[in-house]
Parts: C-alpha cells; sequence; structure tokens
C-alpha cells in the first residue's frame, strides 16, 4: 500500500505548484486550454495574486490581470512577484488629462514599454493592470515603430540629426 507524503512549501514560488495540483484547479487550467471560461471563488487578498501567478505559467500567451482600480496595481504586483518569482509588467492608467500629458511623463514611459514588451519576439508572462488603463487609447504598433528611435551601443550618431529628431518628437 503506498503512502502519501505531504511537502511543504519551502518559498512562496512553491504555492503555485501546489496549487496547480488540486483537482478543482486543474479543472480550471483544463477549461482555459479549451477556450472556456474558468472561474476561482473565494480568493481574497493575495491568495488572488496566488492565483494569477499560478495561471500565469501554463498561459500559452501573456495573461492579463485586470484590477478595477488603479491603486492597487503596484501592491498586487509586488504579490505576483512573490508568488511568480519574477514581476510582471504593470500598464498603469494616466491619472492626467491628454493635453496635460508630456514625453517625459513616467507613466507614458511605463505604458510604452509593455507596449513595446507585446510586440517583442517573446512578450511577458503576465501584465497587471486596471479597467481605467485599458479604457485610454495607446498608439497603434505603425505610429509606435514611425515614432521610435534606436541607439545602440557603439553605433556614430549624427548629434544634429539626433538633437532635431529629439525636438520634432517634443523633447525640450
Amino acid at each position: 500500500m503506498a503512502s502519501r507524503v505531504a511537502v511543504e512549501p519551502v518559498a512562496l514560488a512553491d504555492l503555485r505548484h501546489g496549487l496547480r495540483r488540486l483537482d478543482r484547479f486543474a479543472d480550471v487550467l483544463a477549461a482555459l486550454r479549451r477556450g472556456e471560461s474558468g472561474a476561482v471563488d473565494g480568493a481574497w487578498g493575495a491568495a488572488c495574486a496566488l492565483v494569477a501567478a499560478a495561471l500565469a505559467e501554463p498561459c500559452p500567451g501573456t495573461l492579463l490581470i485586470v484590477l478595477p482600480r488603479s491603486g492597487d496595481l503596484d501592491e498586487f504586483a509586488d504579490d505576483v512577484s512573490s508568488f511568480a518569482g519574477h514581476p510582471p509588467l504593470i500598464f498603469p492608467a494616466w491619472e492626467s488629462l491628454p493635453q496635460d500629458r508630456d514625453v517625459s511623463d513616467v507613466i507614458w514611459g511605463a505604458r510604452l514599454r509593455v507596449l513595446k514588451a507585446l510586440a517583442a519576439p517573446s512578450p511577458p508572462q503576465a501584465i497587471v493592470t486596471c479597467i481605467q488603463a485599458l479604457l485610454q487609447p495607446v498608439p497603434s504598433r505603425t505610429e509606435l515603430a514611425a515614432k521610435t528611435r534606436r541607439i545602440r551601443t557603439g553605433a556614430q550618431l549624427d548629434l544634429d540629426a539626433f538633437l532635431g529628431w529629439l525636438v520634432d518628437h517634443g523633447f525640450e
């Protein structure tokens, strides 16, 4: 007769593996793989981040985690990072009017980093965002490519042309 030995997690990241071994959670994963919806009820606090971390790894693409409030993004991303072993990207919402934004805006930079990561050959495993951020416009891929300037280490750069490009794109 075989005996069962309980394995205690030694790190927070081990909890996501234990969660995926539960029959009911495996049922949710199977439903999601079939393109159906799945639900995990009764999770609150950091348990929600544990569920997200457990879903992100087997997810065939990028897992988009949508929170109800922008003020929860950083803390939730920290919790996901604790369980996943690496941080998810954060796609923040602007809290200013469009005419008040400029190219040095930290939120603008964070949003651009996420958009560029999504277009990369190896997209991110998980993105944490909020409803407000998803409702705000983003530049098209074409517009983003047209307004991107790549500078490589060791390459020669025409300083006057580069300064002109910066001014043309809103830098002062």
